[in-house]
């Protein structure tokens, strides 16, 4: 047996998967288009039956699609089936998402990170580290929320802003630009914290 023949037993080996679930895994891209990117989304629809058991192994860790969006969702994580995931999104880690939260566009919650209630995380943002983002909250564009941070209430992060440490993020506040937001900060009311602001 050739050394690339005994490293793809190995990797298969390592995986707990079966041939044919990494057969489908590798032929998954062609049936994206037909899952939703965000709730509400019209094309939200399976046309294949199989699309939601084919599994991703990605750093050795199997991944599956969520039955509401279509999202991959790593079997470490776990997500709600009330919880939207839409498909270029992910939850890994050891991840949380429940309730009516929806996390889509190209966004990504890990960690032992937190996002329920109806939150929203979307566009490019992260969740991740310990925080959580909850109630009626949003994280969107490209920003960060990590640590031990929290967002909630109806408040925003957004833009390149970062939340982090044990900062909170809360009522009709809003976090912009390329604003810091760490430490023990606390952000409330009708705050508006933007570009090239640093509060800790």
């Amino acid at each position: 047996m050739n050394d690339k023949i005994k490293q793809a037993y190995q990797t298969l080996k390592d995986s707990g998967l079966s041939i044919a679930e990494i057969e489908d895994a590798v032929s998954s891209e062609d049936i994206q288009p037909h899952t939703a990117r965000w709730k509400g989304d019209k094309e939200y629809k399976a046309d294949d039956d199989r699309f939601f058991e084919r599994v991703a192994v990605i750093d050795r860790v199997a991944h599956r699609r969520h039955p509401n969006g279509g999202g991959l969702v790593a079997e470490t994580a776990t997500v709600a089936p009330t919880a939207f995931v839409g498909v270029d999104a992910q939850v890994y880690g050891n991840a949380r998402v429940y309730g009516d939260a929806q996390v889509h566009g190209d966004a990504q919650v890990h960690g032992d990170a937190q996002v329920y209630g109806d939150a929203q995380v979307y566009d490019s943002a992260q969740v991740y580290g310990d925080a959580q983002v909850y109630d009626s909250a949003q994280v969107y564009g490209d920003a960060r929320v990590h640590g031990d941070a929290q967002v909630y209430g109806d408040a925003r992060v957004s833009d390149s802003a970062q939340v982090s440490g044990d900062a909170r993020v809360y009522g009709d506040a809003w976090v912009c630009g390329d604003a810091l937001v760490y430490g023990d900060a606390r952000v409330s009311d009708s705050a508006q914290v933007s570009d090239g602001h640093t509060t800790k």
